[in-house]
């Protein structure tokens, strides 16, 4: 099993620190011990107009992380395609996997927070054909190493060719979050990694993995376990006391997350059904407790498919880290991966 980090950056002193976000001076030391720790990846997300000091723009950040890390994955989680003029997205992903010698995950999503949409003055209900047409554009520019053109309905570009060229070939692993049944298949035809949210439940989880492995071998590929990528929300607690305010900070992190997310809107509703489904009231799907517990759960997880676990960490601290892979992630995980975490 691997298991990464998924984070948001702030810079100073952030104003709601009830989601798991890092402050960049401390990043690169958070980011180099997961590295020796064994963690597989970080992911950055991507948030505009906040008003927090959260660091928005992620690929800047990475590209430090890579100049900082020689082994761990750097991910976006997610790249909103919709927001972003698709030839500038290509050429910086590129450079990216460039200094990072290969090392880049290309996570991308379409968007759901309305007010991200209205500030960028664009409508919410162009997000499906934006992102399309981005993604589209962005597998053309990475694959075709002669001059070409594109004629989009929202980009029109003349005579263009993408430097540098993608150090992965044919281009950086590219993962989409998703959440229906709908979404989670065209995910598995069109040869796309998949990132599952932090709030469905295990069995939820499980009917996700098995529409995207019906997806990917009905598409005539092979299925791989290790391309879906589960987000959960983890702090290992110490008693009961310490387990209710985990508990607590979680749920203000949701709360503030289907307002911030206009959880009315049909597009919110489509995107994240989890939010919305009656097993949330279910404590199963954060991993919060005593180490035996969370063990437990990912045990649970596994069951259903899933071997690779990407953690919101609340506590955010390298002891945490250590922590983790010492009572909790070397159970899972074998060879020379289980070995150096042990050792640390």
């Amino acid at each position: 099993m691997k298991f990464g980090i998924l984070t948001g950056v702030y810079a100073g002193n952030a104003t709601r620190k009830t989601e798991a976000t890092r402050a960049l001076d401390t990043l690169a030391e958070y980011v180099c011990a997961a590295e020796e720790l064994g963690f597989h990846s970080v992911f950055l997300v991507e948030h505009h107009f906040i008003g927090n000091n959260q660091i928005p723009s992620t690929l800047p950040v990475l590209a430090y992380l890579a100049a900082k890390t020689s082994k761990i994955r750097l991910g976006t989680g997610v790249a909103v395609l919709s927001w972003h003029n698709p030839a500038l997205l290509a050429e910086q992903i590129a450079t990216i996997d460039q200094i990072s010698q290969g090392r880049l995950d290309v996570g991308i999503g379409r968007g759901y927070r309305r007010n991200e949409f209205e500030s960028f003055g664009l409508p919410m209900e162009e997000a499906r054909a934006r992102s399309e047409e981005a993604y589209a554009f962005l597998r053309r520019a990475w694959t075709t190493p002669t001059r070409f053109n594109h004629r989009g309905r929202f980009w029109t570009f003349n005579d263009i060719v993408i430097d540098p060229p993608v150090f992965q070939k044919p281009h950086p692993p590219m993962w989409i979050g998703a959440s229906s049944i709908q979404s989670v298949m065209r995910a598995g035809y069109q040869d796309l990694n998949l990132l599952l949210d932090q709030v469905a439940p295990p069995e939820l989880i499980g009917e996700r993995i098995a529409a995207f492995k019906q997806a990917r071998e009905e598409s005539g590929r092979a299925f791989d376990p290790e391309s879906v990528c589960v987000s959960r929300a983890y702090r290992e607690t110490s008693d009961e006391n310490d387990q209710q305010l985990a508990w607590t900070a979680l749920s203000e992190m949701i709360v503030d997350f289907r307002r911030s997310a206009d959880s009315d809107a049909a597009l919110f509703r489509h995107m994240l059904p989890s939010f919305t489904d009656s097993r949330l009231t279910e404590r199963s799907a954060a991993l919060i407790g005593e180490a035996s517990e969370i063990r437990e759960k990912i045990s649970r997880l596994q069951s259903y498919g899933t071997e690779y676990i990407m953690l919101a960490d609340l506590d955010g601290t390298v002891e945490g880290l250590k922590n983790f892979m010492d009572r909790i992630g070397s159970h899972f995980m074998s060879g020379d991966s289980a070995q150096r975490a042990a050792s640390l």
